[in-house]
């Protein structure tokens, strides 16, 4: 079951329970009636009683939808970018929750923002990175990096409404993958041409530093 049929199984549960405890109330208040006409405040302790009820529903539901929001994204899901992506990290990366990726929100801005570097280099430069305070980033796999670009439209942009800076759009971005044919060289993502592949030691190309999911091993 997705996200998106959870929250709407929890929106028809609440509503049912709602639903449940007026009438609850509104049956008992009709036996009351039977013996005599409700008097003002008997009626303002039922609709009181009614608005407590669904309080401690909605608190409830609260509970469960940040539960909800603690299950690991799933790579099937396509979400629009206001929903895929949001500031962490006292807005110094992005998560996406299309892949549960953490990115540095404005990648490369030390020692400037134009820096590009060998493949070698650029392992190191994520490994030593501290981005919102926190160490454990490193070079994206090919696949983590292509999760990023829209595939429908030429050049490959990002897609519409990302909160990323500082991306050079016209760039290369090293990937962690080596290549099997040859381990000279690794996979990297173009911004305007795709996926493709470059020399690790000779190109100097950007790198664009992600945290969590399970990344590989490299040469």
């Amino acid at each position: 079951m997705t996200k998106g049929r959870r929250m709407n199984w929890l929106a028809l549960a609440l509503a049912s329970l709602v639903l449940v405890a007026a009438t609850g109330h509104f049956t008992a208040a009709r036996v009351e009636a039977q013996q005599g006409p409700p008097t003002h405040q008997a009626i303002l302790d039922s609709v009181g009683a009614v608005q407590t009820t669904v309080n401690s529903i909605e608190t409830k539901v609260d509970d469960i939808k940040s539960k909800l929001d603690q299950i690991p994204p799933a790579w099937s899901q396509i979400l629009p970018a206001a929903d895929r992506f949001q500031l962490v990290m006292g807005g110094a990366a992005v998560l996406d929750k299309e892949t549960g990726l953490v990115w540095e929100k404005s990648p490369e801005t030390s020692p400037e923002p134009t820096t590009t570097q060998t493949w070698f280099n650029a392992r190191g430069y994520c490994n030593q990175q501290q981005v919102g305070g926190r160490l454990g980033w490193r070079v994206p796999t090919i696949q983590e990096l292509a999760s990023l670009v829209d595939p429908t439209q030429f050049p490959l942009p990002l897609p519409a409404g990302h909160p990323f800076s500082n991306v050079q759009s016209s760039s290369v971005y090293w990937s962690a993958n080596t290549t099997a044919e040859n381990a000279g060289t690794a996979w990297v993502l173009s911004l305007i041409g795709g996926v493709t592949i470059s020399f690790k030691d000779v190109n100097t190309l950007h790198v664009w530093c992600v945290r969590g999911g399970q990344g590989v091993d490299p040469q």
